[in-house]
């Protein structure tokens, strides 16, 4: 056997290299998970991932957050086989999250509407950021929300000044030319403290506390628990709801 250099055996050639063997680390599928996090990043690859039709649906959601789902896939221009398969890919791949909201006066059936999800935000904020993003400021559930956006939207349309989460209340509401405000709060059956809160509104310097029950079950029991007088009132949000409208 020769042990010329160009022609040295491949075994003979690697005895003296380094032992890659015990010194080469490799980086496992948890550890990168772990380094790089659990999200999928949202990048131009996102687009593939989109079935058409999606993409119309979000940007629709994102400008219409009370939109129903019927009215968007009409305002898409989708049939609504499609329409509905496309809202089920973004709720599955969680660009948007859906919640059933008592939107609409009488009893029937309430909508269910969408907000977007962070991963559904920064899609469009990378691949359209044209689109302003209308969401709904406050605590608590969509639901509640809303329906603090409703009533926000009344008040400031008689002349109120309207704030939401002040004075730890949901909203607050004052006329430009009166020093003394009103606190409003929107509650249901799984209010707490409510009773409490009431007392921290007077303290706070609230001439009167309108309490807005979110379901009518709870504005039966609420009109026996706070009787009317002058600092506390009691409404059901069915006057603020929206008014239904013909297909």
């Amino acid at each position: 056997m020769t042990t010329n250099r160009f022609n040295r055996p491949l075994l003979v050639a690697l005895h003296n290299l380094p032992d890659f063997e015990n010194k080469v680390q490799t980086t496992s599928f948890p550890e990168i998970k772990k380094i790089y996090g659990q999200k999928k990043p949202v990048g131009k690859s996102a687009i593939k991932e989109m079935v058409p039709g999606s993409g119309a649906l979000l940007k629709h959601f994102a400008l219409n957050p009370l939109s129903p789902l019927t009215k968007a896939i009409a305002q898409c221009k989708l049939n609504r086989q499609s329409g509905i398969s496309a809202d089920d890919h973004l709720t599955e791949n969680g660009y948007t999250k859906k919640e059933q909201v008592r939107l609409f006066k009488g009893r029937g059936r309430q909508p269910v509407l969408h907000q977007l999800t962070d991963k559904g935000k920064q899609f469009l904020n990378i691949h359209h950021p044209e689109v302003k993003i209308e969401t709904f400021p406050g605590k608590g559930s969509l639901e509640h929300r809303v329906h603090q956006h409703l009533v926000k939207e009344r008040f400031r349309r008689q002349g109120f000044d309207v704030q939401i989460e002040k004075h730890d209340s949901d909203i607050v509401a004052k006329r430009p030319n009166e020093d003394f405000f009103i606190t409003i709060e929107i509650a249901n059956e799984n209010s707490r403290n409510l009773q409490q809160r009431i007392q921290a509104n007077t303290q706070a310097g609230a001439k009167r506390t309108l309490i807005i029950c979110s379901s009518r079950k709870f504005f039966q029991k609420a009109k026996k628990q706070f009787p009317f007088f002058s600092q506390v009132e009691v409404e059901d949000m069915e006057m603020y709801l929206l008014e239904r409208t013909a297909r």
